[in-house]
């Protein structure tokens, strides 16, 4: 059963034209084909525009979640860095353990070499126990390099006047930490 194109009448299968408007049928079949036509490219063009919107919002999103990542490490880089400049300008000064009046035990640290040595009221008595190498790796740790290929890593934790500072594990015995004063304060 058919149905007319323009005025909607039902036409039957062997007519021509239609039997209300008068229509002819194969004009009706070229209308309808035409038209069928029309709308599988207006389709087709509406899901490749789509597709090209849809490309174009997933490009920018990897875009920005790319720059988020690059930004979050340059940040983590560059706070562990200032962390670990802190750290050192707080090192660059000289420590001593002050439980001794008499004799006192000194870290010296320079640029890259800290010196652990004993000090006496009579200077004449000092003397180094020994220079070794150093890094700063975080804004809390360092490596000592006791031996041509061993390196220790340190905890460093200061008080909040930066007065004193408490490693982990202690660089001059076997105690699990030891605490140094800087000679600044207590000259």
């Amino acid at each position: 059963m058919k149905f007319c194109s323009k005025c909607g009448e039902v036409i039957p299968d062997d007519s021509v034209i239609c039997p209300k408007c008068g229509i002819v049928i194969k004009e009706q079949e070229e209308h309808a084909i035409i038209y069928a036509s029309q709308e599988k490219n207006s389709a087709e063009t509406v899901i490749t525009n789509n597709k090209k919107k849809i490309n174009k919002k997933i490009k920018i999103a990897i875009f920005v979640i790319i720059g988020i990542a690059l930004l979050s490490v340059i940040t983590f880089f560059s706070i562990n860095e200032i962390g670990k400049a802190s750290l050192k300008k707080q090192l660059l000064r000289d420590w001593m353990d002050i439980e001794d009046s008499l004799v006192k035990k000194v870290l010296d640290f320079s640029d890259d070499k800290v010196e652990y040595r004993l000090e006496t009221v009579y200077s004449i008595y000092n003397s180094s126990l020994g220079t070794f190498e150093y890094k700063v790796i975080s804004k809390d740790k360092i490596k000592i390099k006791l031996t041509d290929d061993k390196y220790i890593t340190y905890t460093i934790k200061f008080n909040d006047d930066k007065s004193m500072m408490k490693v982990t594990p202690a660089i001059t015995s076997t105690d699990p930490e030891e605490q140094w004063f800087n000679l600044d304060d207590y000259k």
